[in-house]
């Protein structure tokens, strides 16, 4: 009675490479699932000034935002974390679009992201610092994975745009990166 060694080592490799092919597909399927696509993903820097500013809106003469705005289609998940100097406080933060071709035109408020028209106020505890986030819906009740997606398909028609108490306004275009 002879043991054939080679036709079960044979049999059990063939075994554990389909068993580990499995495994990899399972685990990509399921990060997926968590996850969701990276390509949902978008992350714009930021900074505003007044070069940025529709002509019909008074700009702040030096006050600059300097960040980064992430909005995930996927999760209806926008977050920002900015840095401001030589401006007041902020008071409203929100993205304008869509825009015409030129910077003079103004668009109506695409996402309000705190301050008014939004109903979350601005968190301000850090000196010079803006932070929040929202997920789910904007207020309005409009869908967020709609809004980020009409961003995503056309940035260059959004600004980013923050009032301040005096009343003045800087805005950044949406930049990719």
């Amino acid at each position: 009675m002879g043991y054939n060694s080679g036709c079960h080592a044979e049999d059990w490799f063939k075994w554990l490479s389909v068993t580990v092919a499995l495994a990899v597909v399972a685990t990509l399927i399921a990060s997926f699932i968590v996850f969701g696509d990276s390509r949902a993903v978008t992350n714009y820097s930021i900074f505003a000034s007044k070069d940025d500013v529709p002509s019909n809106m008074p700009a702040d003469a030096d006050g600059f935002v300097r960040g980064q705005l992430y909005m995930n289609q996927n999760q209806k998940h926008v977050k920002w974390d900015l840095l401001y100097d030589r401006l007041t406080a902020i008071t409203a933060l929100y993205v304008m679009g869509p825009i015409g071709q030129t910077s003079s035109e103004t668009g109506p408020i695409a996402l309000p992201l705190c301050g008014s028209p939004s109903s979350l106020a601005c968190d301000l505890s850090v000196p010079h610092k803006v932070t929040g986030e929202i997920t789910h819906q904007s207020p309005g009740n409009q869908s967020l994975r709609d809004v980020i997606t009409k961003i995503r398909e056309a940035p260059a028609f959004y600004k980013l745009c923050a009032a301040t108490m005096s009343g003045e306004f800087v805005c950044s275009n949406l930049i990719p990166g």
